[in-house]
């Protein structure tokens, strides 16, 4: 599969960018494993479990004693906990967008200069993901339609900075010229992998119910809602790399166009 002569020769669908994603993931499935088995998973999993303890432990204090400077210092442990799921899912994502970027162009990536790479800039990506972040929450919080027009509009952003630019403003510049034109192919993108989630985790999550019986305890559906939890996110990091590098696809071939006048 000559990738780098497609993306420039030819507009491609959601599902042809889609299948080429999945054929980079595939290409650097052996890396990008080891990192998820050594690094990304374990720490996620430990997150989640310490994340579950404490909200347990809010909920329980707020029914039997409640004060304002317990409630403040639950929500800030967990707006920690946040602001280090943002941290590990920043290196984890430009992990791998820069083999999938090697690939595609063929560039030499032993792991010392894929350290160098990932780090690099590494603080202000997580800047750029966490204003992303935030201003994507606040518009779904107040009106989902906004905020699903945010992300398909700025998703491609942390792709403008890592490959093209080096000011967060730039980066946000450089996107809006490239992606313009390109919103149905971006929703496209992600419309169809999240179907296919939602509806695995329904089926998933219907089998787990039916374990449970009428006479099950609390703790029992507060298992069930862990063990959920955890299961989604394994699945969301084992599946994520391929969207990953469909997008970064979409990226590259919508800058191609763009350079050809179209």
């Amino acid at each position: 599969m000559n990738i780098p002569v497609q993306l420039k020769t030819q507009k491609l669908t959601a599902r042809q960018l889609l299948s080429m994603g999945f054929y980079v993931y595939k290409k650097t499935l052996n890396q990008i494993l080891l990192f998820l088995g050594l690094i990304y998973l374990p720490i996620i999993l430990i997150m989640s479990l310490v994340g579950y303890h404490f909200a347990n432990q809010l909920i329980e204090q707020l029914s039997t004693n409640f004060s304002a400077s317990t409630f403040l210092f639950y929500v800030s442990f967990i707006l920690i906990l946040n602001l280090i799921w943002l941290t590990i899912s920043t290196v984890y994502y430009k992990t791998i967008v820069t083999l999938g970027y090697n690939y595609v162009y063929q560039k030499a990536s032993d792991y010392k200069k894929l350290l160098e790479a990932v780090f690099n800039d590494l603080f202000f990506l997580w800047i750029l993901m966490l204003r992303i972040v935030i201003s994507y929450g606040l518009r779904l919080f107040l009106l989902i339609i906004p905020g699903i027009i945010y992300f398909i509009n700025n998703s491609s952003v942390p792709l403008a900075f890592i490959f093209r630019q080096d000011k967060i403003g730039d980066a946000f510049s450089y996107n809006r010229i490239v992606m313009k034109g390109n919103a149905g192919r971006v929703f496209s993108l992600f419309l169809y992998p999240f179907i296919i989630y939602l509806v695995f985790s329904l089926f998933v999550n219907g089998f787990l119910l039916s374990s449970l019986d009428i006479s099950s305890t609390p703790e029992s559906y507060s298992s069930h809602a862990l063990g959920l939890s955890l299961f989604s996110q394994i699945i969301l990091a084992v599946l994520a790399p391929g969207v990953i590098n469909a997008h970064l696809c979409l990226f590259l071939n919508a800058e191609a166009q763009k350079r050809l006048g179209y």
